[in-house]
This record gives C-alpha cells, sequence and structure tokens, in this order.
C-alpha cells in the first residue's frame, strides 16, 4: 500500500490556464501583472528611470523646457522634480515694474509696451486698467469748438463729411451735447391721421399715411385706442341672442367661424350648451350595397351621398372587400403616351401607378427625357454675345443648358448694360407709383423700387377712394379676394369695410342653413349702413 504525499495549499496549482479562467470569470478576471514593454515612464511617482547627480545639478540652471529636451524627459516631470527639491526657476513667475515701464502705459499703443518690456500683451492690459489709464487710441481725436459749432446747424451726415468723423461719432457726440432730438425724422401727428386709428388693421393704416407700423402701433397704444382685429370674429346682440339656443355646431356654421369660438363665447354668458340634433340615419338599399362591389370606397360616397367613414363601416360589417380594377394589357395607343408625357401623367390616363409605367417605358427601351440636340457651330458663336435667357430664347434650349456650354468653352458672360440715372430719372421717383415709372423708364419694378429706397423718397400713395352704395351692395356676395380684384381694392380694406358695417363673410351667406335677408339703411350721418338678419332654418334630415 503506497502512502500519498500530500502537497502544501502553497505548492497546489490550479487545473485552469489563463485562457480557461478568463472564460469562466469574464468581466471579474483580472489578469496578473506583467513587466510593460516600450517606454519607460518618467517624473512622478511613477516607477521609471532614477534621476542621477549630474541630472539633478542642471535643475534651476537652465529652464525647464532646456532640462527636459536634455535629459530626455518631459517638462512636467523636470518642473516636478525641481519642485521637490526646491530648486526655484531660473525664470521668474513675476517680474516687477519699472518706473520707465509705467511711464509707457497710456502714451504707447498696449502692443508696443509688450513689445519694449518683453511681457505679454494681455499682462500689459491688465496692468494699465489697474492704473486706470485710457488705452491711446491713434485713430480717435478730441472734439474741437469749431467741430461743436457744426453740430445742430447741419445733418450728421454733413457733419461727419465735413469733419472727416463716423456718423455713430457724430450722434454721440450731439448727445453729449444735449442736442438729442435735433433733426428727429418723425413727424408730428395731425387730428386726421389721429382719426384714422383703430378704423383699419396699423398695417393698412401705415401703408395710408406713409408711416412704418411700429410708429402707428405705438401711437394708438399710446391714445388707448383698441385694435381693429379682422382675424376675430365681431359678435352682435343679434349673434349673442343664438348662444345657448341653438347648437354649438350650427350656430358655428352659419356665422362661418370655429366651434370653438362659439362655445367660449357662450361659457363667457354662461349658458348651458343644446346637444345637437341627431339626423335620421337611413338604411342602405340593395342598389347601394351591390355598387361596395364594384366601385371605391370614394366613388360609392359619391354616388350615395354618404360619408367615407360610413360606407367604409358598412363594407366591413358585410365583409365585402374593396373593389380592385385591374388595368387591361397595354395597347399601342398606351405605349404612344410613354413617350409624349412623364411617367405620372401617363399613370393618370391610362388608371395605372407610376411604377407600372416606368416599367413598361423600361421594356420599351424609351427614355425618360429626350436627349439635349448636338451643340451646333453657330450656335456656339452666339454664346457671351448676349444675356444667358436671351440666348436660350433664340436657340429654344433652357438657361441652364447655355450657361453650361459657355463656361465649358470659357466664355466670359455678358450682362444687361446698367441704367444711368439721371436727374429728370430721380425727379420721377415718389411723383407717381413704381409700376409706372418702371414703364416709363423701361426697367423692372425692382430697380426702381430699389432706387428710390437709396435716395430716401417716400413712394407715392394714392389717397384711398370713399366707398359707393354699388361697391357696398356687393360685400358679402362673393369671396373677398375675387372682389377685391373687381372693384380695385385691397383684401384688407374689403374686410375691414365688411366687418364695420356687420355684414357677413361669402361662406356665411352661401352656407344651405341659414337665410339671409339684407336691406340697407341711411344712418343719421348720411351713411350708407347695411342691416343683415340671419335667420336659422330647419334641420333637414335624411330620408
Amino acid at each position: 500500500m503506497t502512502r500519498s504525499v500530500r502537497r502544501k495549499p502553497t505548492e497546489r496549482r490550479l487545473p485552469f490556464k489563463e485562457r480557461e479562467l478568463k472564460r469562466l470569470l469574464r468581466h471579474a478576471y483580472q489578469p496578473p501583472l506583467r513587466p510593460q514593454k516600450g517606454r519607460r515612464l518618467r517624473g512622478g511617482g511613477e516607477p521609471g528611470r532614477e534621476w542621477t547627480q549630474a541630472e539633478m545639478q542642471l535643475l534651476g540652471k537652465v529652464t525647464d523646457r532646456e532640462a527636459a529636451c536634455r535629459l530626455d524627459r518631459t517638462v512636467a516631470a523636470v518642473a516636478q522634480k525641481r519642485h521637490l527639491l526646491g530648486i526655484p526657476s531660473i525664470v521668474p513667475a513675476f517680474r516687477q515694474w519699472t518706473g520707465k515701464e509705467l511711464n509707457w502705459l497710456g502714451k504707447l499703443p498696449d502692443a508696443e509696451v509688450a513689445k519694449r518690456t518683453g511681457r505679454t500683451l494681455y499682462g500689459v492690459t491688465l496692468k494699465r486698467w489697474a492704473l486706470g489709464r485710457p488705452m491711446l487710441n491713434p485713430k480717435s481725436r478730441r472734439w474741437t469748438t469749431r467741430e461743436d459749432r457744426l453740430i445742430g446747424r447741419y445733418s450728421d451726415e454733413e457733419v461727419a463729411r465735413r469733419c472727416g468723423r463716423t456718423k455713430g461719432a457724430v450722434q454721440l457726440r450731439r448727445s453729449v451735447l444735449g442736442m438729442g432730438k435735433m433733426f428727429a425724422r418723425s413727424r408730428a401727428w395731425t387730428d386726421a391721421e389721429t382719426k384714422l386709428l383703430g378704423t383699419a388693421p396699423d398695417r393698412e393704416i401705415a401703408r395710408r399715411l406713409i408711416r412704418t407700423t411700429l410708429a402707428v402701433t405705438i401711437r394708438r397704444v399710446k391714445l388707448g385706442i383698441p385694435a381693429l382685429r379682422l382675424d376675430r370674429h365681431q359678435w352682435t346682440k343679434r349673434e349673442d341672442g343664438l348662444l345657448g339656443k341653438l347648437p354649438d355646431g350650427d350656430v358655428a356654421k352659419g356665422l362661418g367661424i370655429s366651434r370653438a369660438a362659439v362655445a367660449r363665447r357662450r361659457r363667457q354668458f354662461g349658458r348651458v350648451a343644446v346637444p345637437p340634433r341627431k339626423l335620421a340615419v337611413s338604411r342602405w338599399t340593395e342598389e347601394e350595397i351591390s355598387l361596395l362591389r364594384k366601385f371605391p370606397v370614394n366613388e360609392v360616397a359619391r354616388r350615395t351621398g354618404r360619408t367615407v367613414e360610413s360606407v367604409t363601416r358598412k363594407r366591413q360589417q358585410l365583409g365585402v372587400r374593396l373593389a380592385a380594377a385591374r388595368p387591361g394589357p397595354w395597347t399601342p395607343r398606351d405605349d404612344g403616351l410613354i413617350a409624349r408625357f412623364s411617367d405620372k401623367e401617363v399613370a393618370r390616363r391610362t388608371q395605372r401607378t407610376p411604377a407600372m409605367v416606368r416599367k413598361r417605358r423600361y421594356a420599351l427601351g424609351i427614355l425618360r427625357m429626350p436627349r439635349a440636340a448636338r451643340w451646333m457651330p453657330q450656335e456656339e458663336r452666339l454664346l457671351g454675345t448676349g444675356p444667358d435667357d436671351e440666348i436660350a430664347r433664340q436657340l429654344g434650349r433652357s438657361v441652364v443648358a447655355v450657361r453650361e456650354r459657355r463656361v465649358k468653352l470659357r466664355i466670359p458672360a455678358r450682362s444687361r448694360a446698367r441704367h444711368r440715372w439721371t436727374r429728370e430719372d430721380d425727379a420721377l421717383l415718389g411723383t407717381i407709383p413704381d409700376r409706372e415709372a418702371a414703364q416709363r423708364l423701361g426697367l423692372g419694378l425692382k430697380a426702381v423700387k430699389s432706387r428710390r429706397q437709396k435716395l430716401g423718397i417716400a413712394p407715392a400713395s394714392q389717397p384711398a377712394a370713399p366707398w359707393t352704395k354699388a361697391e357696398d351692395t356687393l360685400l358679402g356676395t362673393m369671396p373677398n379676394r375675387d372682389l377685391a380684384e373687381k372693384i380695385g381694392r385691397t383684401v384688407i380694406a374689403i374686410r375691414g369695410r365688411r366687418k364695420k358695417l356687420g355684414i357677413p363673410p361669402f361662406n356665411a351667406r352661401s352656407a344651405p342653413d341659414w337665410k339671409v335677408a339684407a336691406h340697407s339703411t341711411r344712418t343719421g350721418s348720411g351713411r350708407l349702413r347695411r342691416v343683415v338678419k340671419r335667420i336659422p332654418a330647419r334641420r333637414r334630415t335624411r330620408a
């Protein structure tokens, strides 16, 4: 019987290799420490190359950067070792300012002082700020008595031109001298202009008075005049009487506004909402049910006069599948359309999808766009002789094609000759509308408007013509945009006039569930006022 020798715990070896341990322990595995290869660590408390006596004697005699280069160490390691040994740096951290250097501050530019003293520009600036000395600006100079006399006699632009200064500097000097309100461009408000505030939107008033919208708004708010909001409905007593008596949806449809606006107005009066009336649902007939198997949902809804939701719901209840119309085979007529029109247009005409048309075009070998014709020598001679758009119009090509061909041949572009403005042309600006001036001078509207704004000339505005009886009669009979084109007024002016007379919009008058009775009367001041009565009709139920 052999006696087994038990090994000591220290001599026991694990039956696992390092790869097996890494697989079993996964993220808890820690590899054993091994000597690192490559570049050794230097400096600090990290293990690395030890400092010799000759290396330590070099510290403090040269700069840290130079010592790092000589000893093949980092600058941080050299500085840390020098601090541990208590050796001061050869470059002092702070150098005292001398009297000569302090005299230069404020008398010379900061960059010049930094160059002479060997300091940084930031350090020179901080020292000058600490002494409270202003920065030397060779471009600025003091105002003389002669220049101060010019301020107030001439405009800021003229003073800046004569004194050789900027307009901002002149304005600042004028404020210092207490002439802040001199040469104010704003003109005083007249009584007639003040009466117009609040009668129309601020934008329309500004256009009539040739003022800015901000100036009109500030003047109106200062006088406490409420703004005319055309985007909000102006409620009348008769309309308020309908709230709580009819459903909110019927009132909203009759007045041409949203249902939420009606509900908000009704809650302000504390009235209870009237439940909407239920429509009598008609039964589906056999003929209508047969249509579900033949046509799509939209077509069935159009033929039966029902909603798309009700048709879809009925089709789902009966389990009827949507009828899908399959196009027949391609005919020679259909193939002829592919070469003439786009894929989308061919799909619309042949009742097919664009993908089917594209697939058929690929099968026939037809390109989407015909290739451009080759450039002839006589066509290339025209390039550069005029603007690209005119050359493209003559050759029957696109502007992009003409421009690319001209650039490829390195032919310079030729722009249209600029118009030379004369005194007679400038005198014409502002006296007539810009469009008419553009027609007389043979220029574009944008060029005339830009020239007028550059000269600071206000646009010519024609006073608004008074409203006639015939124009008031047309209000509410058609959309505002159509009426504006018919009578030659703006949409904003028509909307404001209609709101002022209490005339409902065109949608309210054309609603089928409302009857509108209107008659014209004369007020005490002689103005024509149109009184409109809205009478709710009975709700029609579907049989």
